[in-house]
């Protein structure tokens, strides 16, 4: 959670992202993947919260136009030794005058992981994926274009290896894992105008992940699940100013509300106990929204880079466990940069500033 993920440049952090190693970059299909762009170092004025680290920014694939209409289609598989893995892949996309679209769709089994060194499979943990992406191109006029996206993917039961070798586990399963994010977007553009270009999308995402987990030494099956749902709203305009200074406003806006719950069963008398809260408080919300402005000058050889950004962000819960939450924080950061460029090498200097604002999983976890 110090290192920002973005897919289609829409915020795949949310309020629940935990510290340290964790699933979530995994729940991007590989092959519905056309670039990935990443950002060293702080990337906060851009991008905001969490871009302390860096910033990963995944490009999905796009449908294109041809000068006459097509269909096209492929067909793909992967493969692994000791029977690690077996995917397969479908791709159709087509267009008209004004419309495109591509459909992606996978199938995968991962098998055991098979280690060197004669140390032999680290059981349990294979696992079942399927996913699905779907995006849409309607090109309404020459200079304005609506792109519509859905991205899906499921995991099925992916154990958690390391709790069951380390830590007394007799299983701890990952039940669900699963994401989905539909967005639409606007672009706009103009020729011989001082403003270039105006972006506007508009997307919902969901997170939910649900986990069946029992000690070795426990008679008690314990279920977690925990829903995060995102609303997310973002504008930018490119502009032109004063003939050499290039310039970007933009404003973010992502809401999350979390739906968590936790049972307990017996499972030697059947008996089954539901918890007043989940991993986080129930109904749990967290907003974040802020305004951003960068300018680019270049001159001859040199290169002059600055920006500003203001962030606000409140978490909100009714907690049984750690009383009620209710905290609201800012941050104001900025960056600048200059660069010289001569022959082929290059001089270059910059300073940033950044921020991670306190989410859900810091001041609720339980």
């Amino acid at each position: 959670n110090y290192t920002l993920l973005l897919v289609d440049g829409i915020r795949l952090n949310n309020s629940t992202f935990r510290y340290g190693p964790n699933q979530y970059f995994n729940t991007l299909a590989p092959f519905s993947v056309n670039a990935v762009e990443v950002l060293r170092g702080a990337g906060s004025t851009l991008y905001g919260s969490d871009a302390i680290g860096g910033t990963i920014n995944v490009n999905t694939i796009s449908p294109t136009f041809a000068n006459h209409k097509k269909i096209y289609g492929s067909v793909g598989g992967q493969f692994m030794s000791q029977g690690m893995e077996y995917s397969g892949n479908l791709e159709l996309g087509g267009n008209t005058r004004k419309f495109a679209y591509i459909l992606n769709t996978s199938i995968r089994d991962f098998g055991d992981l098979y280690a060197g060194k004669g140390l032999g499979y680290e059981r349990p943990s294979g696992y079942t994926e399927g996913d699905l992406l779907f995006k849409g191109l309607w090109q309404m006029s020459e200079n304005q274009k609506i792109s519509f996206n859905y991205q899906w993917l499921r995991q099925n039961n992916v154990p958690r290896y390391d709790k069951v070798a380390q830590d007394d586990y007799e299983y701890y399963n990952f039940t669900l894992q699963q994401r989905q994010l539909a967005y639409e977007r606007f672009d706009q553009e103009w020729l011989n105008s001082p403003v270039k270009n105006l972006q506007f999308t508009a997307s919902f995402q969901q997170s939910n992940e649900e986990r069946d987990t029992r000690k070795n030494s426990s008679v008690v099956h314990k279920n977690e699940r925990d829903d995060v749902s995102t609303l997310g709203l973002n504008a930018q305009v490119n502009a032109v100013i004063l003939k050499r200074i290039e310039t970007l406003l933009g404003w973010d806006f992502y809401y999350d509300w979390i739906a968590s719950s936790r049972a307990e069963e017996d499972t030697q008398t059947g008996e089954s106990v539901e918890f007043p809260r989940g991993l986080y408080p129930d109904g749990s919300n967290s907003l974040n929204t802020a305004v951003f402005n960068t300018y680019l000058y270049s001159l001859r050889q040199w290169t002059f880079q600055l920006g500003w950004r203001y962030n606000f962000t409140s978490n909100k819960a009714e907690d049984v466990l750690f009383d009620d939450l209710d905290l609201a924080t800012s941050s104001f950061v900025w960056n600048g940069s200059i660069n010289y460029s001569f022959k082929k090498n290059r001089l270059y200097a910059a300073i940033n500033t950044a921020f991670r604002a306190p989410n859900i999983n810091d001041i609720s976890l339980s």
